[in-house]
């Protein structure tokens, strides 16, 4: 279990620093002196790298090793978090940003390797575990992480962050790095040529990416983007307050995702836990669609959490991958699954941008994203599964 507590933690520091920025907005303008426009570069620099190398990153695991991977990479998180912390202006700040992103590129895959070849009877289980702990460092850089900086200051928490980060790796290093004796616990044979043309032919890991294209796409459009301007206004509520509902959407997730992966492993299936997480997640957005001037507070909350709750599935859809190849290219699939999602958050971000600037309303993005949520059910309904 401290295998896995060491890289939940690490895990946990990849989604705080995806939205960190967020609560330091005002902060960081101010004091560098910089516009909206410079502010979203400086936030970026962190999503341009991740996007990037997460093929790489998954060839790499599956070639020199899961354990040098992530200890590379974990130690670049660091020294990004010290150089943002200590950054005198805007440009070496940005540069931070970019490392921190570069190193936190480096985390899930290598985990998820890893944790294929120690957990292999609970793996669906602790890769809940893994997203539950990622989304639980999403909560914690909004509320939780503004109180510490007004008490003592976003420099200081960031040598804080650091420094924490580095104690992690570091034992990291000590216990699993080094010790040889296990190597054969953490490390598969390696990748061979032939296993690109084994991705690119496997019916379901197009199936699966597809399917986390449209539900991850239209989780971030709500959550990430639309939500908040549908309910200021439309309801007329406050900022703090639209971001307090789409808090349950993350609560959801932190929920779900050890609960759906312990039944998926329990029952021995993934593609079960797929078709029911869709459907709970397409049946989270009728209210939206059909009741989207008329909802009340609690329905607002509940279908929020209920959103990410039955989101939270995708634990066995990394599972799913893993059983429908060799194991030496678990990072190879895993990295180009994990593609999609990021893809479809991007997308979907844009088009329903674009569908509300020719003059729709709210309803019918959310209609969209309800009708692209019965096609991803269709998608894990004619996937193969092989144990």
């Amino acid at each position: 279990m401290l295998l896995l507590f060491i890289l939940s933690s690490l895990y946990f520091l990849v989604y705080f620093h995806r939205t960190s920025t967020a609560v330091l907005a005002d902060i960081l303008m101010l004091e560098f002196g910089v516009t909206a426009i410079a502010l979203g570069i400086l936030s970026s620099a962190y999503f341009y790298p991740y996007a990037t190398l997460q093929i790489p990153i998954g060839v790499m695991s599956d070639t020199i090793g899961a354990r040098k991977v992530i200890t590379v990479f974990s130690l670049v998180t660091s020294l990004g978090c010290a150089i943002f912390a200590l950054s005198p202006n805007y440009e070496l700040a940005t540069l931070g940003r970019l490392l921190i992103g570069i190193g936190a590129s480096g985390v899930y895959i290598p985990a998820l390797k890893i944790l294929s070849r120690v957990y292999v009877k609970k793996f669906a289980t602790v890769m809940g575990i893994l997203f539950a702990v990622g989304n639980l460092g999403a909560l914690f850089s909004s509320y939780p992480f503004a109180l510490t900086v007004s008490f003592f200051g976003w420099r200081e928490t960031f040598y804080v962050i650091a420094l924490f980060n580095l104690i992690i790796i570091i034992i990291f290093i000590y216990l699993y790095l080094f010790n040889e004796k296990n190597k054969e616990k953490f490390e598969s044979e390696k990748l061979q040529l032939k296993d690109l043309s084994l991705l690119m032919k496997s019916r379901n890991i197009w199936l699966l990416g597809f399917s986390a294209f449209l539900r991850y796409g239209a989780t971030m459009s709500y959550q990430g983007l639309w939500g908040g301007p549908y309910m200021i206004d439309v309801y007329e509520v406050s900022r703090s307050f639209a971001g307090f509902v789409l808090l349950f959407v993350g609560l959801g997730s932190l929920v779900g995702a050890p609960i759906l992966g312990f039944i998926s492993d329990k029952i021995g299936s993934r593609k079960k836990i797929l078709i029911v997480g869709g459907i709970g997640f397409a049946i989270s957005w009728l209210p939206f669609a059909f009741k989207t001037y008329s909802m009340s507070f609690l329905e607002l909350v509940f279908f929020s959490f209920s959103m990410g709750f039955f989101g939270g599935a995708g634990p066995a859809a990394y599972a799913l991958t893993k059983e429908s190849f060799p194991l030496r290219m678990t990072g190879l699939a895993s990295s180009f699954l994990n593609v999609f999602p990021f893809l479809g958050a991007a997308v979907f971000q844009v088009l329903l941008s674009y569908i509300i600037d020719v003059g729709y309303g709210y309803q019918e993005i959310f209609l969209f994203c309800l009708y692209t949520s019965i096609v991803s059910i269709f998608s894990n309904l004619i996937l193969k599964e092989k144990r």
